[in-house]
């Protein structure tokens, strides 16, 4: 099977080996494991893979780390989370996953929102059982570590340091 990657300016078509995977970032199924997505960090690119459980994605989609649609956690709420957002053409996946902070029901939650420009077209929930994200501070470092800088007001937003 021939996978797409999208990339940041082309795509271009890769073979059915798979992409390294130096660092899961958040992962989950859906429909009861009959689906997962998975976001990776590996060095200077960030993987988005979305398919079956068993096989090859049905999307497979890389970015580098500094141009990488990423929001990460304020530092406020009763949740712990972060977002990915990865594009292809006019479509945006956003992958979010986190947990709640209560130590006696910390929840993990997650789900894919696919838009076409700026109409949702699917909004998929994780299994609730599934999500894997231990809220690592990898990708945010990454981006650091690229020169780049998170500001939060006014304007919300990585830019160059």
């Amino acid at each position: 099977m021939i996978r797409v990657l999208a990339l940041a300016g082309g795509i271009a078509t890769v073979s059915s080996q798979a992409i390294a995977c130096n660092l899961s970032l958040m992962a989950c199924s859906f429909d009861n494991g009959a689906k997962t997505v998975e976001v990776c960090l590996s060095f200077d690119q960030v993987t988005y893979a979305f398919g079956p459980a068993a096989g090859e994605p049905d999307l497979l989609l890389s970015e580098p780390v500094t141009t990488v649609d990423y929001l990460p956690w304020p530092g406020v709420g009763s949740a712990i989370w972060e977002t990915v957002t990865f594009y292809n053409g006019d479509y945006s996946y956003a992958v979010t996953a986190g947990f709640e902070r209560n130590p006696e029901n910390p929840k993990s939650f997650g789900g894919i929102s696919v838009r076409r420009g700026t109409e949702e077209v699917a909004n998929l929930t994780c299994d609730p059982e599934s999500v894997d994200f231990g809220w690592e501070v990898a990708l945010f470092d990454a981006k650091r570590a690229a020169g780049m800088c998170w500001n939060d007001a006014p304007n919300r937003g990585w830019s160059s340091c």
